[in-house]
């Protein structure tokens, strides 16, 4: 009944119902919020400070349900489960090899909102170290296994340093309009990152797995811009 409450509520976009049901539904004896954790995560990400709410949700969800080595060691996502023709295997219920992808992907949509001003408040100041501190948090878990092998925090990694790249170059334009500013080595700090970003797309593919969509485009049209800037 409360399942149907809530599914119908979604249908309908009354997230205030909708939250209430799921409230009510992840309190119940027979119900494993790991099966459902993606509407929760939606359902806050509607809420005036949802960032904040939802990124929150999946850090104590990796709390909970952490990475078992004996449970999980031949998750997909690991690269240590490649099915071979029909074999199947019986996965157990999410963890945190889910939760940790999902939390950077929010943590890097917040971050580069805020980059943009759509999430400040009038007078409050922009946080310009926010994407590094992000990228040094992704580097800190990927440090040990099974993170380091795992083809969505690549992709993710790589993605970050594309990012941080673009934020070096967009402060050489804002060190000139101050008249002043080290230009060159942010330029060569982002050519670093785009390498980077590069090795890291290469070791997903090599690895079986899919970069994103206009990743490979876009490092092109930067090592050409590089090129431009050299004979300039």
């Amino acid at each position: 009944m409360i399942t149907t409450i809530l599914y119908r509520s979604l249908l309908e976009r009354d997230w205030a119902r909708a939250e209430r049901a799921f409230a009510c539904l992840i309190r119940g004896k027979d119900v494993d919020i790991r099966r459902i954790w993606g509407v929760g995560v939606e359902l806050l990400l509607r809420r005036e400070d949802g960032m904040k709410d939802a990124t929150e949700f999946l850090e104590r969800l990796i709390l909970f349900f952490p990475y078992r080595p004996r449970l999980h060691s031949h998750h997909p996502a690991l690269g240590a489960a490649k099915r071979k023709g029909k074999e199947k295997r019986l996965l157990p219920l999410d963890s945190a090899i889910e939760f940790q992808p999902a939390l950077f992907s929010l943590l890097i949509e917040g971050s580069r909102y805020r980059d943009v001003g759509g999430g400040r408040e009038e007078g409050e100041e922009v946080e310009v170290s926010r994407p590094e501190k992000v990228k040094e948090r992704l580097e800190e878990l990927m440090l040990t296994p099974p993170w380091s092998d795992m083809e969505g925090l690549l992709c993710l990694r790589g993605m970050v340093c594309l990012w941080v790249a673009d934020v070096e170059l967009q402060r050489i334009v804002e060190d000139e309009g101050d008249g002043g500013g080290d230009a060159e080595e942010r330029r060569s700090m982002a050519r670093e990152l785009r390498a980077e970003a590069k090795g890291y797309f290469e070791t997903v593919k090599e690895k079986g797995g899919r970069v994103p969509e206009g990743i490979e485009d876009a490092l092109a049209v930067d090592e050409e811009e590089d090129e431009e800037m050299v004979e300039a």
